[in-house]
């Protein structure tokens, strides 16, 4: 297993661990399995119902640069009720649904993988309707949340989406962000005021951070400009899915389990489609129903029956 980065030689590491002599074969019927889930239903109200959703939608639909025209960022505070938020971290820190291990780190957990409850459906389409001018028609096409290391400082990589609206929102206490070096509320989300390239396919806006970064240092696309959102719980950052965006650096307190940073993520329509329409629930209907069997035949996710580990 991986252990953690340190930033300096102060800090302690995450330990790495190497499984002793015969346990693959004693992990192997519930590693990597829908074992349980925490149950989080749809709640009376799941977003804060003082938001301001004519201020929201203004500042959204405001420009951050005159030339750029997909530069729509705005964030939201206190974005999901306190009985939301606290389901939420209870589905995360509880459910085993992290079946994703990224070698810088982290972990991730998907839509089609088990990131999925009544609650989370129920954020999507209360968003839909709340902030019509931002989402339009757009449905909820992806979602999932991620899981880091508390000594990593790189996050995710630059990268922009498949999509026409992201969320982003962060459901750790804010006393676990010890920021960096230069501020204590760094953590949060570098957005970048420049769209993709209409030419660049998937793999080369999503996955290919040193071609990126030669887009941003360039003259191509006008003036490069940069928003930092610092991290805040409960703070919900919704931007154009065309800018290109990255974590910002951070470190939160090590070692205690509940203090790992976690970010979740909506992504709404598809890139160059204006016309797809629909309810985030008609999308996914099935999904919890397929969910239910693949519990039952301890798959995982969706996948096919997991083999007995080698040792």
């Amino acid at each position: 297993m991986a252990g953690g980065r340190p930033i300096n030689g102060t800090i302690p590491l995450d330990p790495a661990v190497r499984l002793p002599e015969g346990w693959k074969t004693n992990i192997a019927h519930f590693f990597n399995r829908i074992v349980h889930v925490t149950p989080a239903p749809a709640l009376p109200h799941a977003l804060n119902p003082s938001l301001d959703a004519q201020a929201v939608q203004g500042r959204y639909n405001t420009l951050r640069s005159e030339a750029h025209k997909h530069s729509n960022i705005v964030h939201i505070d206190d974005f999901l009720t306190p009985e939301a938020l606290q389901s939420l971290r209870r589905f995360c820190l509880e459910s085993t649904i992290w079946y994703d291990i990224k070698k810088t780190g982290y972990l991730g957990a998907y839509w089609h993988q088990g990131f999925v409850n009544p609650l989370l459906l129920q954020i999507a389409e209360d968003l839909r309707a709340k902030f019509p001018d931002i989402f339009q028609d757009h449905p909820l096409m992806q979602m999932w949340a991620y899981k880091y290391d508390s000594n990593i400082s790189q996050g995710i990589a630059v990268h922009a989406d498949a999509a026409v609206v992201n969320v982003n929102f962060w459901i750790t206490p804010d006393e676990a962000n010890e920021g960096n070096e230069k501020d204590d509320t760094a953590g949060g989300l570098r957005i970048f005021l420049k769209q993709t390239p209409p030419d660049w396919g998937f793999s080369s806006f999503n996955q290919k951070a040193d071609k990126i970064y030669d887009f941003l240092k360039s003259d191509q696309g006008g003036e490069n400009l940069e928003v930092v959102v610092p991290y805040r719980m409960n703070r919900a950052v919704i931007f154009h899915s065309q800018l290109f965006h990255t974590t910002d650096h951070f470190r939160f307190r090590c070692c205690r389990y509940d203090e790992r940073r976690i970010n979740l993520t909506m992504l709404f329509g598809i890139k160059n489609d204006t016309t797809f329409a629909g309810s985030g629930r008609e999308v996914v209907g099935s999904y919890f129903a397929a969910l239910d069997k693949a519990k039952q035949e301890g798959r995982r996710g969706f996948g096919l029956p997991h083999q007995p580990v080698k040792q």
